[in-house]
């Protein structure tokens, strides 16, 4: 019988090739586009509260967290709360998100949760404050607040520097970058789109901050994604 060491090595040539089949990607992009029509982005929930991540992004991310195990994870953009939700449920460390509000149905049900904290008001302007609450300890961030080039670039640069070697920053949603995603006009309305999204911002941190690289391996085993080269990790 195969070791587990074995088995995942295997996966991770399939996963290579996976992701040089052209056409499996345009047809899992297809797929993608299609069902954003009907908001499939936003069909998953966790604990009854939706996380507005499709599942092999929420796994990704617990794949990140058990392999790094950060003491501290920054979620910028908490909307509903699934997502945090779903991170406390097997995140040992704290938790701590940034929104311009805190649905009440959140604070009920993080009231008794001692590792989690909210703070209210812009992520860009709340990052010294995180700064001090982190401290020494590892971290990650999520970002996932406004999806403009220069609001996602301004969270990079403000926060970039409390990830700790080995750490992730997480930028969702670079999917709207792709201009296949609106050429039929069903994509949702939006302040931001190809050129003026999250991935154009993470290029432009990645040209200018070489202590950052891509995860070539999540981003090869992730058939549907929102956000695709979205993983990068501190050298």
């Amino acid at each position: 019988m195969q070791t587990i060491k074995e088995f995942q090595s295997e996966l991770i040539k399939d996963a290579e090739g996976m992701h040089s089949d052209s056409q499996l990607q345009d047809d899992a992009f297809n797929v993608l586009v299609r069902a954003d029509r009907h908001r499939w982005i936003h069909q998953t929930n966790f604990a009854g509260i939706p996380a507005l991540q499709i599942p092999q992004d929420l796994f990704a991310i617990q794949e990140i967290i058990f392999r790094t195990k950060p003491q501290v994870i920054v979620e910028l953009g908490v909307a509903w709360g699934g997502t945090t939700m779903f991170i406390e449920s097997f995140h040992k460390g704290d938790i701590i998100g940034v929104d311009l509000q805190i649905p009440d149905h959140l604070r009920d049900e993080t009231a008794f949760k001692g590792n989690i904290r909210f703070l209210i008001g812009d992520t860009i302007l709340s990052a010294e404050v995180v700064k001090k609450f982190v401290g020494e300890r590892t971290c990650m961030v999520i970002v996932d607040s406004m999806h403009t080039h220069e609001h996602v670039l301004d969270e990079l640069n403000a926060f970039s520097g409390i990830v700790t070697q080995g750490c992730y920053i997480i930028v969702c949603d670079t999917i709207v970058d792709d201009t296949r995603y609106h050429e039929d006009g069903k994509a949702r309305s939006r302040p931001w789109g190809p050129g003026n999204s999250p991935r154009s911002a993470l290029n432009q941190f990645l040209d200018e901050n070489h202590s950052f690289k891509r995860d070539e391996e999540i981003k090869n085993k992730l058939l549907f994604s929102c956000q695709p080269d979205g993983y990068i990790y501190k050298t």
